[in-house]
């Protein structure tokens, strides 16, 4: 099935790309960079950074890589690239993602993001209940003051790192997961504190 991101498939999709000004040569452009994703996915599922320099993580480059597939209407089910996602949300789910230790909170954020889409798009039990578990803990991380810090345990709350944990929570929120709605309620206030009215973000010190 389609799950919950219809418009990621078919007809709908077609409508969409065509309304923000696409078609078949930008349509042909994705095609060619999901390709060349496929093309250097590792055998294990996962995408190499360190191969691209893009950092040491893993995680990272393995769950913008899935989130590159399932936006393109590539679910665990369907979809020409579903093998592609299904063995990297294999290894974003499995434990060969976390011999590294916990990633940094945006890490996280993307990881959650990565396997709350890929149920939504899926409708597998066994990956809602994955992803859920997930999406509690990073609920149970935010601060008082509605933010997430940039480093795991604590500290003062990161707008960029904040921004990313948004992202992950409207998305298992469009996938059906269960999240609060003080979750998202907490993080607009941190939001509203830190962006002054022309835009400029304040740092984070002065957000206390």
């Amino acid at each position: 099935g389609c799950g919950r991101f219809g418009t990621r498939f078919g007809g709908s999709r077609q409508n969409l790309v065509a309304r923000g000004g696409g078609g078949r040569k930008t349509e042909s452009a994705v095609d060619w960079g999901l390709k060349w994703l496929a093309e250097h996915q590792e055998s294990d599922g996962r995408w190499s950074a360190a191969k691209f320099e893009g950092g040491a993580d893993d995680r990272a480059a393995t769950s913008l890589a899935a989130l590159a597939f399932l936006g393109a209407g590539n679910s665990t089910k369907i979809g020409k690239f579903k093998d592609n996602v299904q063995r990297a949300i294999d290894w974003l789910n499995g434990p060969e993602a976390d011999k590294a230790g916990a990633p940094p909170p945006w890490i996280g954020a993307l990881r959650v993001m990565a396997l709350a889409e890929a149920y939504g798009m899926s409708n597998d039990p066994a990956l809602k209940q994955a992803a859920q578990k997930r999406i509690e803990r990073l609920v149970k991380a935010q601060a008082a003051d509605g933010g997430w810090a940039a480093v795991g345990g604590g500290g003062t709350s990161d707008t960029e790192t904040t921004t990313w944990h948004v992202l992950a929570l409207k998305s298992a929120k469009i996938a059906g997961l269960d999240i609060p709605f003080a979750a998202f309620e907490s993080a607009l206030a941190y939001i509203e504190k830190v962006v002054q009215p022309d835009g400029i973000v304040l740092p984070a010190s002065h957000a206390a």
